[in-house]
């Protein structure tokens, strides 16, 4: 009778090990695909930053031709002494300017992208105003 149970309590004392490792592989199986996700959406962050990097690029380069055209123009303006046309053109340039804002919403390279792609997002959906806080607590080094 004695050996039934010490074979009952081994049997249950492999079975709860198995089901504990097994409970412990699928949390650490878990915590790895949850891993996994975080590197994707940081991945599809950095890869929306860098598109809008590349676009101010195109942007930049299409306002340096600009800007070689319109000096053109000015300094023709100013050679025939047009001052009335010269002036008239300088407050069309300057009506055209853009407000100056800096489109970095902190200094933190990635929470800026993520703020940015969550502005761009409310921009795009609503009215163009776009107000957020964020509070980050970093672990000191």
């Amino acid at each position: 009778m004695k050996s039934l149970r010490w074979n009952a309590v081994c049997f249950v004392v492999q079975l709860s090990f198995s089901l504990l490792s097994n409970y412990f592989a699928a949390f650490r199986t878990n915590g790895l695909l949850q891993e996994s996700e975080l590197s994707s959406n940081h991945f599809d962050l950095q890869r929306l930053q860098f598109q809008k990097i590349a676009e101010n690029d195109a942007l930049i380069k299409s306002q340096r031709h600009d800007l070689h055209h319109q000096l053109t123009v000015l300094q023709e303006y100013y050679e025939q002494n047009e001052r009335e046309k010269l002036g008239n053109y300088l407050k069309a340039l300057y009506a055209k300017l853009p407000s100056g804002r800096d489109t970095s919403l902190c200094k933190n390279y990635a929470v800026n992208a993520v703020a940015s792609h969550y502005a761009d997002m409310a921009k795009r959906a609503g009215d163009g105003v776009f107000q957020a806080s964020v509070y980050l607590y970093l672990k000191a080094k």
